[in-house]
């Protein structure tokens, strides 16, 4: 009889034990502070990836950034009559990151509402595109370089706070290589600007 309840006892610790490593949550290293989140049960979220605010943020302020690059890319694709600008225009427009479908993807596995991925506030505004759009010749070449510096501009500080105070491994990896590609980019846009 003994046995029986020692062994009824014995199972039943590790039935609960068992049920405790299936649904409990990774404990945060030390130092990682309040803010960073380790996942939960939902098996849309990656589990075990750390991310913060900043990780948050990037995303959100990547796709509008990437959206308004490739805006301004195609309008001088379709419409510079320089050679350069326009080579520059398609490299913009080809660029690989960060993949917006990627970026908003991932902030739905954290959670994140995709509409959260809006400009705040747009380097170019809207009334400046459409003065863009209908610029012509040297006028239009003159403006692009003005609104795609302004965009570069900030795409380059977005990704270098992500790469100061970022923690998810696989976001910071698409900042430093967007941060990379921007840096290329404006290099050959200083090229292409007049004295």
């Amino acid at each position: 009889m003994i046995r029986s309840v020692v062994c009824a006892v014995a199972c039943g610790a590790s039935l609960v034990w068992l049920a405790g490593c299936v649904n409990a949550e990774r404990p945060a290293p030390p130092a990682a502070g309040p803010t960073v989140s380790y996942g939960n049960a939902s098996p849309s979220v990656t589990l075990g990836e750390p991310h913060n605010q900043s990780d948050v943020s990037f995303l959100e302020q990547a796709v509008p950034l990437r959206r308004q690059a490739d805006t301004l890319a195609r309008l001088a694709i379709a419409r510079s009559p320089d050679e350069s600008l326009r080579s520059l225009a398609k490299e913009i427009d080809t660029a690989e990151q960060p993949s917006v479908t990627d970026a908003l993807d991932r902030l739905r596995q954290w959670g994140q509402p995709a509409a959260a991925a809006t400009p705040s506030p747009d380097p170019v505004s809207r009334d400046q595109l459409r003065q863009l759009a209908s610029a012509r010749g040297a006028a239009f070449d003159r403006q692009w370089r003005d609104d795609i510096g302004r965009t570069l501009t900030r795409s380059l500080a977005v990704a270098g706070t992500e790469q100061a105070a970022g923690v998810s491994p696989p976001v910071k990896a698409t900042a430093l290589q967007w941060y990379t590609e921007l840096s290329s980019e404006q290099e050959k846009l200083s090229a292409l600007t007049p004295d």
